[in-house]
């Protein structure tokens, strides 16, 4: 699921350097459509049609803005200096899926509405951190809930978080509410996204009649955060902000770190079952430059490097050898 989470990481970031006062919603659509095509991705929002949608979806982002907390459409609303924009994002890669969603404003900051909006992100990375085995998922909605009941914000839980494969929308729910040490078991190999969206009033919505776009009841501004989250041994891992290399024999990807790591291929003198690979890689700690080798494992079946790079900078290496079933 790397390859999805890095993608989508990337077109998030895309989307939050182009958005601007004056753009329609559907421009932004449309960029985000265009690298979708350059990737050779799939879109798992357009054409979607659940049963409260009045219609297919019509676009491959939700964009929401002010008022609207969930599955705003793409349309002409022009964005306006002040907005909170709301930017929801899923694609399949690869076979597989990542979901993830950011809240940011326009032009002239409000305190009031970045305060709503870096609560909802500590929420988010407070539920993260209890996406743990032998944790249970109300510890992730309890935790989601307090965060947004201590600020005073508004939320329901009718729409959460859920798991993620390949598809979009897989069991188990993921509430923003809930009891601790309640409900599902967790357990390491489950993914799932964890969302909240708190309200800056009450707790309860309307849907327009487009059946899509939810709204404030009470016409307060929303905020939305969204993470996919693979259960491990050792705790969550996001599958988002991943720098991935790409070509036609494999890909090398770092799992999510605070640094930007490029990579080439090249052949080995050392027979079929090895390649090189040279890495820079750069972080706000230092630069470096590895040629890393990475040879046949035949008990796993795995490619394993003869380096890593260590956990508190950057993440362990690991590559998708050609023609595998990558996770």
């Amino acid at each position: 699921m790397r390859p999805a989470g890095a993608f989508v990481a990337r077109v998030l970031s895309s989307l939050q350097d182009v958005a601007r006062v004056g753009m329609t919603l559907r421009e932004l659509d449309a960029h985000a459509h265009r690298l979708i095509d350059e990737a050779g991705a799939h879109s798992v929002y357009l054409g979607y049609h659940p049963s409260f949608g009045a219609m297919p979806y019509p676009g491959v982002l939700c964009t929401s803005v002010n008022d609207a907390a969930l599955h705003g459409l793409p349309s002409d609303q022009v964005l306006a200096d002040g907005d909170v924009l709301s930017i929801d994002f899923a694609a399949q890669v690869q076979g597989w899926v990542a979901d993830s969603a950011v809240t940011f404003q326009l032009g002239t900051p409000d305190p009031d509405s970045q305060r709503l909006i870096d609560v909802t992100e500590q929420a988010l990375a407070a539920g993260i951190a209890q996406a743990r085995p032998g944790n249970r998922m109300g510890d992730i909605s309890a935790a989601i809930g307090e965060i947004g009941r201590a600020a005073g914000f508004g939320i329901n839980a009718d729409f959460g978080g859920h798991g993620v494969g390949r598809t979009m929308h897989e069991d188990p729910h993921v509430p923003n509410l809930g009891r601790r040490r309640s409900g599902l078991k967790l357990r390491a190999g489950l993914v799932i996204a964890i969302e909240p969206w708190f309200m800056a009033g009450g707790d309860g919505y309307v849907i327009d009649d487009d059946g899509w776009t939810i709204r404030t009841a009470d016409g307060s501004r929303a905020a939305h955060a969204e993470h996919t989250v693979a259960i491990t041994p050792d705790g969550p891992q996001t599958r988002a902000e991943v720098t991935t290399l790409d070509d036609t024999t494999g890909a090398a990807y770092g799992d999510l770190m605070p640094c930007v790591l490029e990579g080439t291929i090249k052949p080995s003198q050392s027979g079929a079952d090895s390649f090189l690979v040279d890495y820079k890689f750069t972080s706000e700690i230092r630069g470096e430059d590895h040629l890393v080798t990475y040879t046949l494992d035949p008990e796993s079946g795995a490619y394993v490097p003869d380096f890593e790079y260590e956990p508190e900078t950057c993440a362990t290496l690991m590559f998708d050898a050609p023609g595998s079933d990558t996770e």
